[in-house]
Order: C-alpha cells, then structure tokens, then sequence
C-alpha cells in the first residue's frame, strides 16, 4: 500500500463529489498498474450493508451515485468503450427485460445504473 497510496479522496461515499463509489476497487486497479500483486486473504472482511435494490426514487438515486462511481474509476483507469462494455451491457439489458415485463419501476432503476455508469467514464 506504501507504493499504490491512499484512496483517492475524490471518490466514494464521503468524497461530496458525483462519484459515490470504487474507491476501494480504484487503490487496487493503481497497484496492479504498478505491477503489484493482489492477493485475496480471507480472514479479512469487508462488510456493507445490504442494499438490494427496492426500485423506489431513494434507492435509485443512491445507486445512480454509485454507477457514476464505477464509471469514473473506468475513466480514470482508461478503460475503452470495448473494455467498460459489459458495465453498459448489463445494466441496459437489465431496463429493456424490466420494460417488457411492464415493470417501470426497475426499468427506472436499471436506467439509472446504466446512465450513471456512461456519465462517469465520459468524465474523463
């Protein structure tokens, strides 16, 4: 960690910035770059809160600061469309699925995800 350095402080929950998250994926994507390694340990655990999506304009709009998140560390890692594609993918299949099966609400929500994601990698 000494060489990858801190999270960066402008993403993630309590940055007060539009990313709301991957900070944590962020520090791990610079020490790859550096050519560290990354090992899984078990014994450590990082707990968060449950938060299935309910589909209700609270949680979509969280969620949407979350996917801006992602995006972002995306852009800053300079993901192209082609790698970031299923980031895209997912989230777009999700809300035409949702559409069809005459379900606005997780059709929002998929939305949501999906323009959060695209609004943070074309932060660049």
């Amino acid at each position: 960690l000494a060489r990858a350095g801190i999270f960066d402080e402008t993403i993630g929950v309590g940055a007060g910035t539009p990313w709301g998250s991957g900070e944590s994926t962020e520090l791990l994507l610079r020490a790859l770059a550096l050519g560290l390694k990354v090992m899984y340990t078990p014994e450590i655990h990082i707990h968060h809160p449950d938060k299935r999506p309910t589909y209700k304009k609270d949680v979509r709009q969280r969620d949407y600061a979350y996917a801006r998140g992602t995006g972002r560390v995306l852009a800053l890692h300079k993901y192209s469309l082609w790698e970031a594609k299923d980031f895209v993918i997912r989230p777009a299949g999700a809300a035409l699925l949702s559409l069809a099966a005459a379900r606005p609400d997780k059709c929002l929500y998929y939305f949501s995800i999906l323009r959060g994601r695209v609004e943070g990698w074309m932060s660049r």
